[in-house]
Order: C-alpha cells, then structure tokens, then sequence
C-alpha cells in the first residue's frame, strides 16, 4: 500500500519515483539539454583507467541502503559526501600537453558495485569558453556545460543526471588563450544501487569481486526492474492517441539530491505568459536545494510496430533546475518552476486545469511507473471525496478501482484529467496495483489547492471570471514563443 504524508506507519509508502534520465544508447553522445560543443572530448576507452587522477568512492553501508526500503518513497540511489575541488592554483602540468592547442585535464570516480553514479556540485563556475563533458565507460557522453549550466546563479549549484555504471570521467577542456581558472566542487556522488530500466542493460559487469560481494547484499530481495504487465503503454494503446499533446506535458522529476524521482505536470496559466509551471506532489519535494533537481520530458515509446521490449528506441529530454513557489499537505501538491528554459525541439505542451468539485468521467492518468516510459490509467467512474486520517476537509479524490490499467510507485504527482482534457488532482499514493487490481487510489484535489494559495501563481490578476468552476485549457509552449 501507498499512503498518505508520513503519520500513520502503514499509509507512508506513496507512488514517489526514481528520476531516470534516459540516455539512448543507440545515439552514445546525448547532453542534458546542451549539445557537443568547440572542443570534444579526447575519450579512449581502452586507457580510461590510465587517467591520472582517480577518486574511489566507498559505497554507502548497508544500514543506510537498509533505511531507504520499504517505508519510504521509491528512493533508488544513496548520495554520499565527498569534497573533490577541481585545482583552482594551475592548469595540472599533463593538461598542457594536447595537439589541439587546448588545456584539457581529466579525472575519474569509481564507487565499486554502484549501478549508476551522477554528480552534485555545490559551487559550479567556468570562464567563458570552457566546456565540461561527464561520460561513462560506454561512451555515453553528458555536455558540453559551459559557464551557464549552472542551476542557480546566485548559490552556483549543479548536477548531472545518473549515468550506467560504477565509474565516469569529468573532462575539462579551455582554449589555451583564456588565463582564468575554473571553481568546481563536488560535494556528493550519487551511488545507484538499484536498477533504472532506461540505464540498463549493456553494461560490462566489472571483474571485482567487491561489485559482486555488494550486489549480492543490495539484492536481497526479488527486484522488479519493470513496471508492471497490466499499465497501458501511452504510445502502443489506441486509447493514447486522444491524450498525444497531453502527453507532452509531462515529465519525470529526479528529486531529494537526485536520489529519487516523482512524476509532475506543466500547467498553463490564465496569462498565457508561458511560464514554466509544474505540479507534482507534495510529498515528492523533499529536496534541500530544487535547484540541483532534474526534470525529464518525452520519456515514451517513438514506436511499437514490433518492437523488442529489451531493444527500443525513446525520447529523452533534460532541464535543470526547479523553484519552490507552493504547496501544501492538506491536498499534497507542490507547485515548482523550472529555471531552465525550455528548448523549443521538445515541444512541450502545458496542461489545463479546471476546479470542477464534480470532475466528468471518464477520469485519465498519466505517468512513469516504476520508471517506465509513460502509461495511461482509464477510470469510467465517478471520483468521490476521500483521503486518510491525516488529511483534513477530504481534500483528495478517490478512484475506486481502475477500469484499465493502474499505477505504481513512481506514478506519485502524476495529473488526473477530466472528460474535458483538463487538470483535477494530482496522485498523492494508494494500494492500486497490477499486483492488486482492485486497489484504490488517492489524488490531491486540484480544487482544495486552489483555494490553499494555487491561484497566486495560475491566476495572479483573477482573469478567469466565472461564478462556477474556474478552468483553462492548455497549448503548446511553442505556439505562446511565436
């Protein structure tokens, strides 16, 4: 069962998620919003481990793996401290050294046994014209950051998103003209340590010994590293064609120091501004610093004529950086800002909403289960107002029992839309599953936070003039840009 908050013990487990940013293995160079940039990086596979500056991680114990299961959110990777600052006196003597006139210096973290690794920087500066790239042993290639990746221009805050494996190289190139020095430091590598199906699976397994000796203690138990047989694959259901530019609305959150992910919602807002907007659960905010958290659009299938389930082909597309703007546990929605724009390829449409108390059926969820690429969920009732101990004024609505498909953790702040294509409720847990058919789920009621200080940011000037529901309908981003 997925509950509610955190006060009773039995209700605690909610549909939180892993954030995973897919990196097609078919394309090795793909950036996280950014593109390859002047200066490529020099990788040799064969003598990566030739790199002259190497920090060995230790994983994280078994007590803190141990206190992340089972009465928590769907938390998949362990960050851990560390203090690696990139030398801030002098370009290192090897980094002088290149035919390409440039500075060019590397260095390598290995945390033996981990699944993944991504990095978490607490003070990211670069002169202009240098060029960051974090790559893997499979060549798969994060970059170029420049002086303007940086999350938060104020605290100079960053991160990257997990790459397979239990090993990756940061490579920094400048042209030999520019004299400043960079400031780079990491504060936390994020250990994975379980699987994320769209990081799997052509890893080489490391011949040492101590990856096995620490797989074997993470996976105790059965894992299930796909969502389950029942969910409605978005884009290989017939049903998912009427909810296509929905569908672009939403994305995948990497969140709480990109140790877990959450499902989340751009919304439309009644200035049309196009404003980066995006819902998602309370419960799923419990990040220190949003402006190192991840966001990932277009996680879904490009086709499914015939497709192989462990060969496939999927879109992936990554901003940094979110802004707490409210929320409120009475309906357990979270209201954030994206600070990176956008780029325009992705195409991104923002959702409408509506404050209906009396939502049309038939009700539709999408989200990311279990990681997977996007599901639809068909409920041909009609909601009722419900919610746990702890949640006051029934808040929430309740899907009874689903009449196709269901949702799983991972599916948590994953939008509930209406007959009319529009925004109600945004899931906050339940007991629904492909393991329990005839479970129920919760929604926070889109309603119930609109009156707990929704409307400051969807409708700051009270334009929307109605003596009934209050809705909007939704556009693509790009056409407000025209």
């Amino acid at each position: 069962m997925r509950g509610c908050c955190t006060a009773l013990s039995i209700l605690v487990l909610s549909h939180a998620v892993i954030t995973v940013i897919v990196l097609c293995c078919i394309q090795p160079i793909k950036g996280e919003a950014s593109h390859i940039g002047k200066y490529p990086p020099h990788i040799n596979v064969d003598n990566i481990d030739s790199i002259q500056n190497t920090y060995d991680i230790p994983p994280p114990s078994i007590a803190n793996i141990d206190a992340s299961r089972d009465d928590k959110p769907y938390i998949f990777a362990k960050s851990i401290p560390v203090s690696i600052l990139f030398p801030i006196k002098k370009i290192p003597q090897h980094a002088l050294t290149h035919a390409d006139g440039n500075h060019r210096w590397r260095f390598r973290i290995h945390s033996a046994g981990a699944l993944s690794l991504s990095l978490i920087f607490d003070y990211w500066w670069l002169p202009e014209e240098a060029e960051v790239y974090v790559y893997n042993d499979q060549q798969v290639i994060l970059g170029a950051f420049t002086a303007a990746s940086a999350h938060d221009k104020h605290t100079h805050r960053f991160a990257t998103a997990p790459l397979q494996g239990n090993s990756l190289v940061l490579e920094y190139i400048v042209p030999i003209r520019v004299n400043q020095l960079p400031k780079i430091h990491i504060s936390r590598v994020v250990y994975g340590y379980k699987h994320v199906p769209f990081l799997e699976s052509h890893l080489e397994q490391e011949s040492h010994n101590g990856v096995f000796k620490y797989q074997r203690v993470f996976f105790t138990r059965k894992q299930h590293h796909h969502s389950g047989k029942c969910n409605i694959d978005l884009s290989c259901d017939e049903a998912g064609t009427d909810w296509s530019k929905e569908a672009r609305s939403i994305a995948v959150l990497l969140t709480d120091e990109n140790q877990m992910y959450c499902t989340g919602v751009l919304l439309n807002n009644a200035r049309h501004d196009g404003r980066q907007l995006l819902l998602t659960a309370y419960h799923c905010t419990k990040s220190s610093n949003p402006a190192t958290d991840i966001v990932m659009f277009n996680h879904q299938r490009r086709t499914c004529n015939g497709y192989n389930k462990n060969k496939f082909m999927s879109y992936s597309d990554t901003v940094h950086g979110l802004k707490w703007l409210a929320g409120s546990s009475i309906s357990d929605y979270a209201l954030l800002e994206i600070q990176e724009p956008i780029p325009s390829k992705f195409n991104v449409y923002l959702a409408g909403w509506s404050t209906s108390e009396t939502p049309e059926p038939p009700l539709v969820g999408i989200h990311h289960p279990n990681g997977d690429f996007k599901k639809l969920s068909i409920y041909n009732g009609y909601l009722l107002p419900a919610c746990w101990a702890e949640c006051p004024c029934k808040g929430h609505w309740k899907v009874e029992r689903w009449t196709r498909g269901t949702t799983e953790p991972g599916s948590s702040g994953s939008p509930l839309f209406d007959a009319s294509h529009r925004v109600v409720g945004q899931l906050h847990g339940g007991s629904a599953s492909c393991w329990n058919k005839n479970g129920y789920d919760i929604y926070g009621s889109f309603n119930t936070s609109w009156t707990n200080d929704l409307w400051e940011y969807l409708d700051p000037n009270n334009q929307v003039l109605t003596t009934g529901p209050i809705y909007i309908d939704g556009i693509y981003l790009n056409h407000i840009k025209r």
